[in-house]
């Protein structure tokens, strides 16, 4: 397998300063992930942003935070932040039984503790559903608290976009990783089939959001000029947890303002990826910013259906791509090919990042039960099969 693109030699110093302001200190720059995301400089310094909660200012306790990691990685074949993450894990204290064990069937873990086991079926939930029951998201709730449980789906959703991204790119391992012996995940159905009906996360009106918060989202790009649509409940949702909210405001300025996809292209991936997620809020707001954009009534049509025909094939190629995703958490080599002779490589890593971040959205919005804007534009109750 070939790298499809190739890592920097080396971070140059003004960015590499960059991305160190950016997660608060140093890292690992020499990692193949990072001089792989660094040969796109805006992408990776909003990468960065989300990523660096994620690692850095987790709710969840370091031990289930790369339990949670590795499961994600094992479902979404994520062979190297798989193998980086095994390391993380060893040196926060879990072990080799507790790895295996939280890589099992989670029906049948019997060597796996009742809170970890919840995690397991959130996790695989999330993956396969894209929501978390009632059962659970009461059980995650009470034992960890709710900024806790927006961290544990910002991680699953930010390491479905790693494994997404690293795949896709054909990154290699760094030198001296192995491949730890642990089988792929193969998530059953187990789940209701239905998120929740009711809301259960209230969204944060914008005069209750901290002082700090207000005068930081005021100036991002997705919001200049236009303050007033941070009344919206998707914004007002995610105000409950003020650390990831701001962690994430980079990467919605990236790809909402800075997107290497033209304004179409963009929608149109968006809207696919919300049909995957069943993430009914975002679809709604983004079928009405496609049409914003120029983007028809017979498009939006046929990206719900399972086999689109699309206008150009360049929509067709980023279609066929964002399904790759969520069903291989890769892209094949025939669409690699074609995504390259319509697409920019910029634009081709921005569209595997617009797919993976808009799962953030529709994972945190469904799993908090937030109740629609008013519109008539409604997510079928099965979307085309996965």
């Amino acid at each position: 397998m070939s790298q499809r693109i190739k890592p920097l030699a080396s971070i140059d110093a003004s960015l590499l300063e960059q991305a160190e302001v950016t997660v608060g200190g140093p890292f690992r720059s020499e990692a193949h992930v990072y001089r792989t995301l660094a040969t796109y400089p805006k992408m990776f310094l909003a990468w960065l942003s989300w990523g660096s909660h994620v690692l850095r200012s987790n709710g969840l306790d370091p031990q289930l935070r790369e339990l949670v990691i590795i499961r994600t990685t094992l479902v979404c074949d994520g062979r190297y932040p798989l193998t980086q993450h095994v390391r993380i894990a060893h040196e926060c204290g879990v072990t080799d039984e507790e790895i295996a064990a939280f890589s099992s069937d989670p029906t049948s873990a019997v060597q796996v503790e009742e809170s970890h086991r919840t995690a397991m079926l959130a996790v695989d939930q999330l993956l396969l559903q894209g929501h978390i029951d009632d059962q659970r998201w009461s059980e995650l709730t009470e034992s960890l608290g709710l900024e806790a449980v927006f961290d544990l789906i910002s991680t699953v959703a930010f390491y479905r976009l790693a494994c997404w991204m690293l795949n896709t790119c054909q990154t290699e391992l760094d030198p001296e990783q192995t491949v730890p012996d642990l089988p792929s995940v193969k998530v059953s159905r187990v789940f209701e089939l239905t998120a929740p009906a009711s809301q259960r996360v209230s969204p944060v009106p914008v005069e209750r959001w901290s002082k700090q918060l207000q005068d930081e989202t005021a100036s991002w790009p997705r919001f200049a000029g236009r303050l007033h649509i941070r009344n919206a409940r998707v914004y007002g949702t995610l105000a409950n947890h003020e650390a990831l909210f701001k962690a994430i405001g980079p990467v919605m300025g990236h790809l909402l303002i800075g997107n290497a996809l033209d304004d179409v292209l963009r929608e149109i991936v968006i809207v696919r990826s919300c049909l995957h997620d069943r993430g009914a809020y975002p679809f709604r707001q983004h079928v009405r910013i496609a049409a914003e954009s120029g983007v028809d009534r017979l498009t939006i049509m046929e990206l719900e259906s399972k086999d689109p025909s699309l206008r150009t094939a360049s929509e067709q190629v980023v279609v066929k791509a964002v399904d790759e995703l969520h069903r291989e958490s890769s892209v094949r080599d025939d669409t690699w090919d074609e995504l390259e002779r319509h697409l920019s490589t910029e634009a081709i890593m921005d569209m595997v990042f617009t797919a993976g971040f808009y799962g953030l959205i529709s994972l945190v919005l469904n799993a908090s039960g937030t109740q629609l804007e008013p519109g008539t534009i409604e997510l079928a109750p099965r979307p085309f099969d996965k």
